[in-house]
């Protein structure tokens, strides 16, 4: 048997803080109101929503309104409820998880060492993309690639306002 276990998405739960998640556990239940046990709102809770506003615009430069913030518990979720909002074609890189591809019902973007190969967006009327660290190649989206992206993007916002 190997000593490490080096597989992605298997995390070393030896080394998990037990004590200190449950200390954080304890004093977080202990502190919050009764309304917090129950059911939230559809979008999560304000006070979480506001905490993320606030980070976002100091550690991102990204202003954002605690009223447009969205919570959702995980990132396939998050995929079904833009794939709603976003009723378009969609492309997704081909190497990746496959549940993100299904969730957005996207057709695979070929991948090389720059990334997402932009120029093979076709028709796409949206795109799924790991700009750095694509997993699980671990190729970052090229400065090229980038602009290149982005002007489909402006190209295709554009084309939408048209029609």
């Amino acid at each position: 048997m190997p000593q490490f276990d080096l597989r992605p998405g298997r995390p070393d739960l030896t080394s998990f803080p037990r004590e200190a998640w449950l200390a954080a556990a304890r004093r977080a239940l202990r502190d919050a109101p009764l309304d917090a046990l129950g059911y939230g709102g559809p979008r999560g809770r304000i006070e979480l929503r506001r905490a993320l506003a606030e980070y976002l615009a100091r550690a991102r430069g990204v202003v954002a309104s605690p009223e447009r913030i969205v919570v959702c518990t995980g990132l396939v979720q998050a995929l079904h409820l833009v794939r709603s909002a976003l009723d378009t074609t969609w492309a997704a890189e081909e190497y990746g998880h496959a549940a993100h591809r299904r969730g957005l019902d996207a057709w695979p973007l070929p991948v090389d060492a720059n990334g997402a190969v932009v120029s093979e967006l076709g028709e796409a009327g949206a795109v799924l993309l790991t700009p750095a660290h694509q997993f699980p190649l671990g190729s970052t989206l090229s400065p090229e690639r980038r602009r290149e992206v982005v002007a489909w993007a402006v190209d295709t916002s554009w084309s939408r306002r048209r029609r």
